[in-house]
């Protein structure tokens, strides 16, 4: 009962949230809560968000042939780009929870292991803090059992809350061959290998992160066994997964084969965002354990190479960004649709990677600065809220979307995307992260914290016997 009440903490809970105190969030301590990844999360999170309420506005308003060019003209804005192509954020979130599950798992796994090649290897891969140096650590069974508990903590309860939702509204609406018949993919983490849209379409991601998540502990036990290939294991797999995304991409241009269903969806085409995380997270541990052991000197210093890097991967992330798919031939178009996507996976991923490094004090000023806004409260506060965000924010969209249908289409309202589309995505933002917060403290959090106590509880117990 303790443990219950402490995870459906208010104080706990808003400590977290608001990050009053830095120790509070007890899931991830070897974190440092200045780091720009939960930055990166939430402004991935935007991203996704506001490219989901620019594609659903012309169905849900139901605009007629000259509105809807007027809307096409509106996307076809510079300033507008970026939001036409926020699927892209997806990717963003693939490398970072590439980077941290790798993080986390490894070094949980590497503490379980017990073989002399791991433990007395000169590589300074994945370290351990004081706790996980102690005896007693769990078995390497039970740590793969804590890291689906909690991992599952994490994912499913606000989902179910989602879904749960959605078969409320299609059971009002009559929709018995939608919501309701396909709902089970959604709670086995399979919806997206099927070609319908099913219920909540938009989570064909949360799919994808479950089935990365089951290949995980194989994946970092294999390079903390073999240490000395881990950049090769996951070179090779990043190779392959991009490899399969070129390759199938091509074959849609010659086949009846569909790009959403065969090759945008799949896990197999989707992972190398996932694996170069991984591979982002190896290196940087290997950083900061030389910049631990040698505390004098800057293992990371801003060379011209990286500069240069630096450069290119920014320049080439906006480029993407800001490309317009509307010009150029047919040819040039599908070259971008193959290529355009793992430029813009491995230009973020050396951008996480240039963030992570250790830096040495006033040695690298757009870093810290970078760092610092990256690392901002209010990022913060927007990345815990993040996941709720993604899985409501479809609902107010079609809600309030729906409330200027009718008197868009019959003239009393004149179509100006310029003013509806801002205002509205403003409108259903706030009421998303009013809900968002609401689930965060009675279902998300609590959840988590009752896993993360719960497989704590089970480390001590082993400990002792």
């Amino acid at each position: 009962m303790d443990v219950v009440k402490a995870a459906w903490s208010l104080n706990r809970n808003a400590k977290t949230l608001f990050r009053l105190n830095s120790s509070s969030n007890d899931n991830n301590k070897q974190y440092d809560r200045d780091s720009p990844l939960d930055g990166l999360r939430a402004l991935a999170a935007l991203w996704v968000v506001s490219f989901h309420l620019f594609v659903v506005l012309p169905y849900l308003l139901q605009l007629n042939p000259d509105d809807r060019a007027i809307f096409n003209d509106y996307a076809g804005m510079v300033i507008i780009r970026p939001v036409d192509l926020g699927d892209y954020g997806v990717d963003i979130f693939f490398i970072l929870s590439g980077c941290l599950i790798m993080a986390i798992l490894g070094r949980e796994m590497k503490a379980a292991m017990r073989s002399p090649t791991v433990a007395d290897s000169s590589e300074p891969l994945l370290q351990l803090d004081e706790q996980q140096q102690q005896p007693g650590n769990p078995t390497m069974t039970r740590t793969i059992i804590n890291f689906f508990i909690r991992r599952y903590a994490r994912l499913m309860p606000a989902y179910t809350v989602a879904l749960v939702c959605l078969m409320v509204e299609a059971s009002i609406k009559g929709d018995n061959d939608g919501c309701l018949y396909d709902v089970w993919r959604n709670f086995l983490f399979i919806n997206n290998l099927f070609s319908s849209g099913g219920c909540m379409p938009w989570s064909w991601s949360i799919a994808i992160e479950w089935q990365m998540y089951l290949v995980s502990p194989f994946i970092v036990w294999t390079v903390l066994r073999w240490p000395r290939w881990r950049f090769g294991v996951l070179f090779g797999l990043t190779a392959i997964s991009m490899g399969l995304y070129i390759g199938l991409t091509v074959r849609t241009f010659y086949t009846d084969k569909l790009f959403q269903s065969t090759v945008y969806n799949m896990p197999y085409s989707r992972m190398f965002a996932y694996f170069l995380g991984m591979s982002i997270s190896l290196s940087v541990s290997d950083k900061k354990a030389e910049a631990r052991a040698h505390p004098e000197v800057d293992v990371a210093p801003l060379t011209i190479s990286r500069v240069v890097l630096r450069f290119l991967s920014i320049s080439s992330a906006l480029l993407v960004a800001f490309s317009d798919n509307t010009v150029g031939s047919d040819a040039w178009s599908e070259t971008k649709m193959v290529l355009v996507r793992p430029i813009f996976v491995v230009a973020m991923a050396y951008i996480v990677y240039d963030a992570l490094l250790p830096r040495m004090p006033g040695s690298d000023h757009y870093q810290g600065f970078a760092n610092s806004v990256l690392g901002s409260r209010l990022l913060y506060i927007l990345a815990q809220l993040s996941y709720s965000v993604y899985l409501f924010h479809l609902f107010f969209a079609e809600s309030i979307y729906g409330l200027l249908s009718e008197p868009i289409c019959s003239g009393t309202v004149s179509f100006k995307p310029a003013w509806i589309y801002p205002v509205m995505a403003m409108s259903i933002l706030f009421l998303t992260i009013c809900l968002a917060i609401a689930v965060y403290f009675i279902i998300e959090k609590p959840f988590n914290n009752l896993a993360a106590d719960l497989t704590k509880h089970q480390k001590h117990v082993t400990g002792e016997k």
